[in-house]
């Protein structure tokens, strides 16, 4: 049982980060602007106040992190920064620091029309995954004689990882200012967000340690353009983000007490009947087949509708509970207590979680995790239990960014959650470099090992 649906995404997207990898990475294709060039420093002056003005009059958690003092400071900073004319990558560099400082997962900085098709993108000639604070050659776009795909990567032209890690991070939103969706977002387009952050050299200078025994070895490699990278997406087998993929599928596995239901969006805003009408039948059909375990995948799921997460929840509680902790406009009958569907599942409950999961997504998760109902394996969700939406954007007027703010947050109905951390597992499992080289899904193995224990219980 399976749906993929595309209709009225674009339209309805509200979860910014993956609009923000999307345009990035140019998987959206806006049309050609003007030649790049540099913009003056009364040009970007005007736009960082643009922006700035936009963040102060309307963002529902301007100093939630961050309190007044220390938050204007820091935007007085960045602002002093602009002292000559620049690119827009290095205006990138000024601007998009200071949206990631609020904290808010949801606002962020959309790059100008045909930024990709205008620039030079001499892009990194291999995949890094950041793992444990260390980077990892997942694969390579050109080949390299003699350097495996698994290899750690010490530094890049003379920069150490830590300091070239510690920099992207710096220009990506996240709720909370968590790890865990920040390195989730640069591993999904680490050569576009390298190039944004250190612009576009004629040649890669790479130190990898290539085993624990050797000497580390560096070597030296021509970029790639941006067609390489987009082509090499099509050849790369793996779990990862897919922020095209809306997948809802139930697969049941032999022996037939075990199902796996995988749901990858909860984005059905103009057809929630779609959505709703899937997990009516997948549901029924669990019940018919009396499956014992579930195991629910949510991973990469960046949210979407809540009245979707919503119908999901009722097929997993067994008395009316509520959703919403307030009354939230059209959602406002969501902070009733939802009563339990009919074919409510009773068996036990797996959850895959991992940085991927994002607004909507981590409210259901919190929201299962504060009642009990399910075992969440996998990595830390990227959002807490609150999230903002309600989004505000406008076009910077002479760089053509588009930045983005968030007028309203909306909290599940729970107690006791930190404010800065995403929903946890109960078992942490993190792939190992080797896992992704192999195509591993360590995590989904544990979640089936342990449906297995249940079974054997």
């Amino acid at each position: 049982m399976k749906i993929h649906s595309l209709s009225g995404v674009l339209k309805r997207f509200v979860f910014v980060g993956i609009l923000v990898f999307l345009v990035s990475s140019g998987i959206i294709a806006y049309e050609e602007n003007e030649q790049p060039r540099l913009f003056t420093v009364d040009e970007l002056q005007a736009d960082f106040q643009q922006m700035s003005e936009l963040m102060e009059k309307g963002h529902s958690i301007l100093y939630k992190f961050t309190d007044k003092p220390t938050f204007n400071q820091f935007v007085k900073d960045q602002f002093v920064k602009i002292d000559k004319p620049m690119s827009l990558a290095e205006f990138y560099r000024i601007l998009s620091p200071v949206l990631a400082k609020i904290g808010c997962g949801h606002s962020s900085l959309w790059l100008p029309k045909g930024y990709w098709n205008n620039t030079s993108a001499k892009l990194m000639p291999l995949r890094l995954v950041f793992l444990d604070g260390k980077a990892y050659a997942w694969h390579f776009y050109r080949e390299v004689e003699g350097i495996p795909e698994g290899i750690e990567i010490l530094s890049i032209n003379g920069k150490p990882i830590p300091e070239i890690l510690e920099a992207l991070k710096a220009n990506i939103s996240a709720d909370g200012y968590m790890d865990s969706r920040k390195l989730y977002k640069i591993n999904q387009a680490p050569s576009f967000f390298y190039g944004l952050q250190f612009g576009y050299p004629d040649k890669f200078r790479f130190v990898c340690q290539l085993s624990d025994q050797s000497k580390p070895r560096s070597f030296v490699c021509d970029p790639v353009d941006l067609k390489t990278v987009e082509d090499a997406k099509e050849e790369i087998n793996t779990t990862e983000f897919n922020p095209l993929d809306f997948t809802l599928d139930l697969e049941i596995l032999a022996p037939s007490d075990t199902a796996v239901l995988t749901i990858r969006s909860f984005v059905y805003y103009d057809n929630p009947e779609k959505f709703n009408d899937f997990i009516d039948e997948a549901f029924a059909k669990i019940n018919r087949l009396n499956i014992k375990n579930l195991l629910l995948d949510l991973r990469n799921n960046g949210g979407g509708n809540p009245f979707c997460t919503s119908h999901l929840f009722s097929y997993l509680i067994a008395e009316p509970l509520p959703y919403f902790a307030e009354e939230y406009g059209k959602y406002a009958r969501l902070a009733s207590p939802i009563a339990p569907a009919k074919k409510v599942f009773q068996g036990r409950l797996i959850v895959l979680i991992n940085g991927g999961c994002f607004s909507s997504t981590p409210h259901l998760c919190a929201l299962l995790k504060y009642h009990k109902i399910g075992t969440f394996v996998g990595t830390e969700a990227g959002a807490t239990y609150t999230c903002n939406g309600a989004a505000q954007e406008i076009k910077l007027s002479h760089t053509g960014f588009i930045a983005v703010v968030n007028r309203r947050s909306y909290a599940a109905a729970v107690n006791g959650f930190p404010k800065d951390r995403g929903i946890l597992p109960d078992h942490f499992v993190m792939p190992r470099i080797e896992d992704l080289v192999k195509g591993r899904d360590v995590q989904k193995e544990f979640a089936l090992q342990l449906s297995v224990q249940s079974h054997s219980l």
